[in-house]
């Protein structure tokens, strides 16, 4: 049973792993200048949600708005999806899986 949440080690080890050595150095670029400004965007998104009790306390957290980033999801989904050999249609399909939940804000 999985929920979902919580990853155990044997998914992982079935999980055939991303092969770095097979990228050229022009896709690692590609994909690492997607990735930080994927970061930026979920950084600029987010909003703090802390209480302050008193100078020495607060609590609360930080709430990502993730959905509003979904572009550059969506085009590191393009990148590694090419890599791992699936076709377009196979990409969209994951682009859009669960797109009602990933969306949600």
């Amino acid at each position: 049973y999985m929920d979902g949440l919580d990853i155990k080690r044997i998914e992982l080890e079935s999980f055939p792993l991303f092969a770095l050595e097979k990228l050229t150095p022009a896709q690692i670029e590609s994909i690492e200048k997607i990735y930080a400004e994927y970061l930026a965007d979920i950084e600029k998104n987010s909003r703090s949600n802390f209480a302050t009790g008193s100078v020495f306390q607060q609590s609360g957290a930080k709430i990502y708005k993730i959905g509003r980033s979904k572009h550059l999801a969506d085009a590191l989904d393009d990148l590694i999806g090419e890599h791992y050999g699936l076709d377009a249609a196979q990409i969209e399909y994951l682009k859009t899986f669960e797109q009602e939940f990933r969306l949600s804000d």
